[in-house]
């Protein structure tokens, strides 16, 4: 027996809040827009379809349809390549939990959406590209964008070198 749009949406609303925060770079009001309209147009649409054989991944991939449709249509994989910052080299392993959505907003949000897509959510490649509407080549140069997400997730070091504190 197949599940109800109700069954699966109650089921998986959390994640795709979560995934909502994080394309939003942590706006609750702009996430709660985002996954209340996607779920009034998933709902329509899975009376036809009933979400293929993996209706999760289904209603992601709606999530996804749904934030780049509000993209501006500049805001493309060139624009992405050409806002990423420069690094800074050394970082400490202390990760703040609240700053992940804020780190995302240092992202294109092209790349926010593909390393949705393929990091936090697991996607494979061509799955993700399809989403997307990209080739691989595109969706491989907006990843590149994950250790920008870190390195904003990460606090910088402070002044010390790793000579602080050693002999006297």
């Amino acid at each position: 027996m197949s599940q109800t749009f109700e069954e699966l949406a109650a089921k998986e609303v959390d994640g795709l809040f979560q995934g909502a925060l994080f394309l939003q770079a942590g706006d609750e009001v702009a996430a709660e827009d985002l996954l209340l309209w996607t779920l009034t147009k998933a709902f329509h649409v899975f009376r036809e379809t009933g979400g293929g054989e993996s209706p999760d991944q289904w209603l992601e991939g709606r999530l996804m349809q749904e934030f780049l449709a509000l993209l501006p249509k500049n805001d493309g994989p060139a624009q992405a390549r050409a806002a990423e910052p420069k690094s800074p080299s050394q970082y400490v392993g202390s990760v703040d939990p609240g700053a992940l959505h804020e780190a995302a907003g240092q992202v294109p949000a092209l790349a926010r959406a593909a390393l949705w897509l393929v990091v936090l959510r697991r996607w494979t490649y061509r799955e993700a590209s399809a989403a997307l509407h990209t080739d691989t080549e595109e969706l491989k140069d907006l990843l590149r964008f994950r250790h920008t997400l870190m390195s904003a997730v990460l606090k910088p070091r402070s002044g010390r070198n790793g000579t602080d504190g050693g002999m006297s």
